[in-house]
């Protein structure tokens, strides 16, 4: 714009000088066309006005500058013609359409902002009802199907319970795909009372009690894979609902135990307000550590489940304010540590 202003006052200045060199040459009466953003000075060798509009202090050895928000050109093409030397030409107007230009473009950009935001809005909405539904009847499935297998989950462990002196590999089998029904079973309860925001009052307690009786639940568990557990586990008092706590404690326990190799060693300890679970298992690829909190993603697909264990135990961190770090060398194994407040 700056550039196209400049031309245009240089064409201005030099048909003025063209027809002062006219006049000089043909006689006649000298005038030019003034106009409105303009203000025009015509000047002797020595500065002094001969036509036009007194022009403050120019700047005659220059061609062209700014000065006070005002944009200048010198023309020089009259050559002494009517003694004029200098033509100086003043737009006192440019920066005044420029702020007005910028002035519009930021409003159009505004204008365009607020309304491709609205369009944005009802696209997604739009877009997302036919998402939402489908989560919806997901969810509804989920409710219907954990409360029909309410009834006959509680009947297979009060059937198994009166395995518990049987110990044919049938018996054991049976019992070891029980609990691991039960699990899911509770793992798809929680996510539903998470949901709805329903939870027991918190009381204070021990993560080490919890933990002795989550590994006697899955002592069949460990013992088909013949992993050793190693604890190093002092008292550890916690400001927590019971549910949670075991929800938080059993996947930790059951997902170390999924992805540990048969004859190796998982080690937990507790100790300084820290709970340390470390298995010698599969890991996890580095690229994957950030998504595997995410609710339904599996980071390893041979090994089943639903992908809702780690997104529990977040959840119940983030409600308690835990930190939840998890640390894994793929083909080496998976640290997991919780750093309860004091």
């Amino acid at each position: 714009m700056m550039e196209s202003k400049k031309d245009k006052m240089r064409t201005y200045g030099a048909t003025i000088a063209a027809k002062a060199i006219a006049v000089h040459m043909h006689g006649g009466k000298f005038f030019y066309e003034k106009q409105k953003e303009y203000k025009v000075g015509m000047y002797s060798k020595k500065f002094n006005l001969l036509y036009g509009d007194e022009i403050k202090q120019p700047e005659f050895t220059k061609k062209t500058y700014i000065k006070d928000n005002k944009l200048y050109i010198i023309d020089s093409s009259a050559q002494l013609h009517l003694g004029i030397e200098y033509i100086v030409i003043q737009n006192s107007t440019i920066f005044k359409e420029i702020q007005s230009l910028q002035y519009k473009l930021i409003g159009f950009t505004l204008l365009a902002m607020i309304l491709i935001s609205i369009m944005g809005y009802f696209l997604s909405r739009l877009f997302l009802k036919p998402l939402q539904a489908e989560r919806q009847k997901l969810d509804r499935f989920i409710k219907d199907t954990t409360h029909e297998l309410n009834t006959p989950i509680s009947a297979l462990l009060m059937s198994v319970s009166g395995l518990k002196n049987d110990s044919s590999k049938i018996a054991r089998r049976i019992e070891l795909s029980s609990n691991r029904i039960s699990s899911i079973y509770d793992n798809l309860c929680y996510l539903l009372k998470g949901d709805m925001q329903t939870f027991d009052k918190p009381s204070k307690i021990d993560i080490k009690t919890i933990i002795e009786e989550q590994l006697s639940i899955l002592e069949i568990y460990i013992e088909s894979k013949n992993i050793r557990v190693q604890k190093d586990i002092e008292s550890l008092h916690v400001l927590i609902d019971i549910e949670s706590t075991t929800r938080l404690i059993n996947n930790l326990i059951s997902n170390a135990l999924k992805y540990s190799k048969p004859n190796t060693d998982i080690f937990i300890q507790i100790k300084n307000n820290t709970l340390v679970i470390q298995d010698k298992g599969i890991g996890i690829k580095k690229d994957k550590l950030n998504q595997v909190k995410q609710r339904f993603y599996r980071a390893n697909e041979s090994e089943g489940g639903f992908g809702i264990g780690l997104d529990i135990v977040d959840s119940i961190c983030k409600r308690y304010g835990i930190e939840f770090r998890i640390e894994s060398v793929e083909g080496s194994g998976t640290k997991v540590t919780l750093l309860f407040l004091a």
